[in-house]
């Protein structure tokens, strides 16, 4: 029930990301139409990887990725001066399943705090010990300042969810050397059910 809900909440899109990618979109039809045509194409991306499969039950690390990355471009380009994020994931993360809506919160709750434009970030998934690693941390350096910005991050309402979800067998923890915010999921399998086709 959990994940269904989860699956609803991930085809929602926040309002104020769609209404500043359409103004920009907007600002840029008139000087700079390849770059208007760019950021549409960017945003119909991301509604599209926003939609849930019709018979998912859960998703997987790679579309989670994949949204992200929709994410990103489309408030980037809908807001230059945003923060620099890397995703990178290991093979065997890939396939592996994943409950909707648990990456994409995890960046967001970091990227909305004003210091998080200063650094460069780093979103990675790796398979260890047969559980699924998501970490995010800085790329440019293990400072204090680092540190202080992710436990300053209000984690609430995910680790709420991973309650929800979970119970005591998923954690979220905020690591100090190297500052990192770490997910650390139980491995689930990929719905052999979800036809979505991967884009």
């Amino acid at each position: 029930v959990q994940t269904a809900r989860l699956l609803a909440l991930q085809s929602r899109v926040e309002p104020q990301v769609l209404f500043d990618a359409l103004g920009r979109v907007g600002e840029l039809h008139v000087g700079e139409p390849q770059a208007a045509d760019a950021l549409l194409a960017d945003l119909i991306a991301l509604l599209r990887a926003m939609q849930p499969g019709a018979k998912a039950d859960n998703s997987t690390v790679e579309r989670e990725f994949a949204l992200v990355e929709a994410w990103l471009r489309v408030t980037r380009n809908a807001a230059p001066g945003a923060a620099r994020v890397q995703l990178r994931m290991t093979p065997d993360a890939r396939p592996i399943g994943i409950a909707p809506m648990l990456v994409l919160p995890l960046l967001r709750a970091v990227l909305v705090l004003p210091r998080a434009t200063q650094p460069e970030w780093v979103l990675s998934a790796h398979i260890a010990s047969h559980r699924l690693i998501v970490t995010l941390q800085s790329s440019t350096g293990a400072g204090a300042e680092t540190a202080d910005l992710l436990a300053s991050t209000d984690l609430s309402s995910l680790h709420d969810r991973l309650a929800q979800l979970f119970g005591r067998s998923a954690r979220l923890a905020v690591s100090s050397q190297p500052p990192a915010l770490i997910l650390d999921l139980p491995r689930l399998q990929e719905d052999p059910d979800d036809d979505r086709a991967d884009s």
